[in-house]
């Protein structure tokens, strides 16, 4: 029974196969020690045929050797291959050799060698030519976990490791990065590692340069997806990394946190080293990093002076216990004519030394030089010791603090160590001054957090600094993603000053062309759109830029590049700022100009086709789809972002149908809000690039329904036209937001049926945003259900003066421009008052617009001699709605746009007097003139005013505020708009 069994997947009919065999043939092992099991692609017949004469032909030639089987795989990839010969392998042990590859003469003595149950043996692994000489600027030595993991060849590994966890046989390429991640993943062999012995003593394994398959960027994200299905390691991170072309590049932060496996121990001889990092301690501290900070001399600053974290290496013990009774002793006999006093001087003594040696400990280490006073740590702090030759993460400062490390026992010319590339081992004379690294670190892990106190803030700036300052290295470059990644995250939190400076660090440190690749200019404008408005920005021409370069990244197989920038693309696109800041949309007024860089580039066909054919529907409901019970459909609701709306919807369905509410914001807090964010970015991108969605049993269940009703055209709906099978029938409720919203435009809106929208100018809207790809999808307009019969309460006496506004405090709601109106009113008549109804602007928010609008209503309220401040109360949140609305004479709608508001809707249902502005946004396309009768519609403050003065004067308040609760009764009442909804969303 042979020991080792070595795996040759013959896939092609190589002219390499004979010299693979010729080696295997040599080897100084004893041939029956070991068999050799050729596999043969599963493609054709022919094929099999052909490769088997050849290999034939090849063992006729060779005198003597092992004993060789054919064995055909289950599939046409090298992975099905190997799978199938593990099935039949006989040895304890299994290696793997490509047929394009050779080992040296004692490879498999030194590999079998080595070989035990616990863990993988490893030979060096060296790239040649095909004509076997050695290859310029290949892999010389293959020692890295790494490189290892990435090689069919090189490592024995146990037989029964390989039958439990075998390679993922649908993968083109990298199958064996993905069986490593999975082996070294589960908790009783994460800390196996390989072995190196074999390699040390001279076991080579020559690998052959040459096509190495597919890596298009499905193939790729294939890879990838597999290994995230392995336990998260640093290992994997690494492998992810190099899969996505980026191994030293941190684009994939935005979309996966970098980790680190062990504790991250920072060295330095004086704290002042240290401190010049604080900041971005700080940062890494927060962001859930262990980290310990070990230094001679100096003061640390104070987030670094906890127990927990800051650690002043001792030079001298804590106590002499030899030295103290023997200075007491010696003072004693001195003294010893008059024991009294000897024993007290000898106490005297004792003291005088403890005392000595506790100031000796403090003032030694910061009068020594480093190289003096670094001997004794090793003898004097075992728990630095111990840090240090235990697994950690390894910053050393300064030169004091390479000598710290050396007389710790870490080494004098190799120190091993876990490195940010994956080296084992490295050189003494690169272990000075990683700080560079450590800011790059702290930049990395900002670009994965989306939120950042002033504190954080200030230590990225710091760590920008010393960046950029550093020179940059071949072992250690600065990519300009370092920074631009970072600033995004900035950018997001409301932090413009930290986020201009990073940006101006990465253009100085990078240069122009490589910060322009990385989104420089994207960014500068979504901070100069936040500070200044749009009008100075040229949006159209700098997103086209940014998503060029983000096709580049998409040919080149790299998705977390194309992430960011289509990241960065979306964000400057669909800036709030720009579409509820000004009184106009481009969205709106010209979306075709001003979408057309997304519509032109690959990136933006990929994830938002202009063109697509709709999947033809399947005539019959799927086994299980009707209740056999009762007969009744099940219908799946998906509430969005903001699941309050649903809430009726799912009441009148629960009626008809079996409903399920798939909430996906209970499972993934990414779906509770509207924001772009690089996850679901790269999602969109990787299942148009033809990757398979991964669903879970429920989700896939809840899915599987008769209907989908999505409510809101958000993250959710994305997910789910892309997801939902076939023959469910998919119904999307819009709203207002939705027209300006980037998820409008990733949703497949050939696989939705029926569109129903709130009013006919958010209808006209998304029409003319999509481009077309509402073409085929049943489009109704269906107002939002109101309850009017629960605002029909008696006004209050002063109601016939006072405004009202529901819902008032977002910028979009403009509640400067009832300001106005009420300034003006009161010109006339100082009996005129407004009251504000719901949650008041928050005292701090990041966002900039709802910041910016907050200031200047609360001037407006504080100005003086205005007097508004005396006329204008405010109502918080109430469950009690129809009953405040007593005191409520004019109902208000100030917005800048509005789908449909239903506060104001609401108030015309208790019979106030409606007062709309012409919402500027959608006035174009009629807007407010379209949902409401047009003499409740005013184009301006003054022609308001006019309306609420000349009712009042004529005194037709009251009758004109019984005629809209009427109008109200009559177009949006909730029996009515209920049973449209629920017709069109069961057929």
């Amino acid at each position: 029974m042979p020991e080792l069994t070595v795996v040759v997947p013959a896939l092609a009919e190589s002219d390499h196969l004979r010299r693979c065999l010729d080696s295997l043939a040599a080897q100084t092992l004893a041939m029956h020690r070991f068999e050799v099991v050729v596999t043969l692609a599963d493609d054709s017949a022919a094929h099999r045929a052909a490769v088997a004469a050849r290999v034939t032909v090849h063992l006729d030639g060779i005198a003597s050797g092992p004993e060789v089987v054919l064995v055909a795989a289950d599939g046409t990839t090298r992975a099905a291959a190997r799978n199938a010969a593990v099935a039949r392998a006989r040895g304890t042990w299994t290696t793997f050799v490509g047929e394009h590859d050779f080992v040296a003469p004692d490879y498999l003595e030194l590999l079998l060698g080595s070989a035990a149950p616990n863990r993988v043996a490893a030979g060096r692994v060296v790239d040649v030519l095909p004509d076997g000489s050695r290859a310029e600027g290949g892999s010389g030595g293959g020692v890295t976990d790494l490189e290892l993991a990435s090689a069919v060849g090189g490592k024995v590994y146990p037989t029964a490791w390989l039958v439990d966890t075998p390679f993922a046989s649908a993968l083109a390429h990298d199958e064996d990065a993905v069986l490593t991640a999975h082996l070294f993943g589960t908790f009783e062999r994460q800390f196996s590692g390989y072995d190196l012995t074999p390699a040390h003593r001279g076991a080579t394994y020559f690998r052959t340069a040459g096509p190495s398959g597919a890596r298009d960027l499905a193939s790729r994200l294939a890879v990838v997806d597999e290994l995230r299905t392995a336990p998260p390691t640093e290992l994997v991170d690494a492998l992810v990394r190099e899969q996505l072309g980026r191994a030293r590049s941190p684009w994939a932060a935005l979309t996966t946190a970098p980790r680190l496996a062990h504790p991250l121990v920072v060295v330095a001889g004086d704290a002042r080293s240290v401190n010049e990092h604080a900041g971005a301690l700080r940062l890494l501290i927060t962001a859930g990093y262990a980290v310990r900070v070990l230094h001679l001399r100096g003061r640390l600053a104070d987030p670094l002076r906890s127990g927990r974290t800051g650690h002043r290496l001792a030079l001298l013990p804590d106590d002499l216990p030899a030295v103290e009774p023997a200075a007491s002793a010696t003072v004693r006999r001195l003294l010893g004519a008059d024991p009294p006093r000897a024993a007290r001087a000898g106490r005297l003594a004792r003291r005088l030394t403890r005392e000595g040696l506790r100031v000796a400990r403090r003032v030694a280490p910061e009068v020594l030089p480093a190289r003096v006073a670094a001997p004794g740590l090793a003898h004097t702090d075992r728990a630095a010791a111990d840090l240090l030759r235990g697994p950690h993460e390894l910053f050393v400062l300064d030169i004091a603090g390479d000598h710290v490390v050396d007389r710790l026992g870490v080494g004098a010319d190799l120190r091993p160590h876990r490195t940010r590339d994956h080296t084992r081992h490295q050189p003494r004379d690169r272990r000075r001054d990683r700080g560079p690294e450590l800011a790059a670190l702290a930049l990395e892990v900002a670009a994965s957090r989306t939120g950042f106190s002033r504190a954080e803030a200030l230590g990225l700036r710091q760590a920008s600094r010393l960046l950029a300052a550093a020179q940059p290295t071949r072992e250690h470059p600065s990519p300009a993603a370092l920074w631009t990644g970072a600033a995004y995250r900035l950018v997001r939190a409301g932090r413009r000053a930290a986020a201009t400076q990073l940006l101006d660090d990465c253009f100085a440190a990078t240069g122009a062309a490589e910060a322009e690749a990385a989104g420089h200019s994207v960014l500068e404008e979504l901070v100069a759109v936040d500070e200044a408005g749009p009008a100075r920005v040229d949006v159209p021409a700098v997103v086209g830029t940014c998503l060029r370069h983000a096709d580049e990244a998409l040919a080149s197989g790299d998705l977390d590049r194309v992430t960011f920038l289509t990241s960065l693309a979306l964000d400057l696109l669909f800036a709030r700022v720009l579409h509820t800041a000004a009184t106009t949309s481009p969205l709106v007024s010209d979306p075709a100009d001003f979408l057309a860089p997304l519509r032109t580039s690959q990136v933006g066909q990929l994830i938002s086709p202009t063109v697509a054919s709709r999947p033809a529907r399947m005539s019959r409901p799927p086994v299980g789809g009707i209740s056999a019970r009762q007969g009744r459909p099940r219908v799946t609701v998906l509430p969005g972002a903001y699941p309050k709306f649903a809430a009726a919807v799912v009441r009148e369905l629960e009626q008809h149908a079996e409903v399920d509410v798939l909430d996906l914001a209970e499972t993934d807090r990414r779906y509770g809000n509207t924001a772009i964010d690089p996850e679901s970015v790269r999602e969109r991108v990787a299942r148009a690039a033809g990757v398979p969605p991964v669903l879970d049993a429920a989700t896939a269940a809840a899915l599987d329904a008769d209907v989908l009703f999505v409510d809101w055209a958000d993250k959710g709906l994305t997910v789910a036209t892309e997801q939902v099978p076939d023959h469910t029938r998919v119904v999307v409720r819009l709203h207002g937001v939705d027209t300006l919203s980037a998820w409008l435009h990733t949703a497949r809106w050939e696989r939705v049926d029926d569109a129903i929208f709130p009013s006919e100018h958010l209808r006209l809207a998304t029409e003319r945003a999509l481009g077309g790809r509402l073409d085929g999808v049943r489009q109704h307009v269906v107002a939002n259900p109101v309850e009017a019969d629960r605002y029909a309460l008696p006004k209050l006496p002063g109601a016939e003066h006072t405004l009202g506004m529901v819902g008032w405090a977002q910028q979009v709601k403009d509640p400067g421009w009832t300001l106005d109106l009420l300034e003006r009113l009161r010109e006339e008549d100082d009996r005129w008052r407004l009251l504000l109804i719901g949650a008041d602007f928050p005292l701090r928010s990041a966002n900039t617009v709802e910041s910016r609008a907050a200031r200047h209503v609360r001037a407006r309220l504080l100005a003086g001699g205005s007097g508004l401040a005396d006329a204008v109360d405010f109502v918080g949140y109430s469950k009690r709605l129809p009953e405040v609305l007593r005191r409520v004479g004019w109902g208000v709608s100030s917005s800048r746009r509005e789908g449909f508001h239903i506060g104001l809707v609401e108030m015309a249902a208790s019979a106030a007097v409606p007062v709309v502005r012409d919402w500027p946004v959608y006035a174009e396309i009629g807007g407010a003139r379209r949902l409401f009768p047009d003499d409740w519609v005013a184009h301006d403050v003054d022609a308001a005013a006019e309306r609420v003065l000349t009712l009042s004067s004529r005194g037709e308040w009251s009758s004109q505020g019984a005629l809209a609760a009427r109008v109200v009764a009559e177009r949006f009442a909730g029996e009515t708009t209920g049973d449209q909804l629920r017709r069109i969303v069961l057929g």
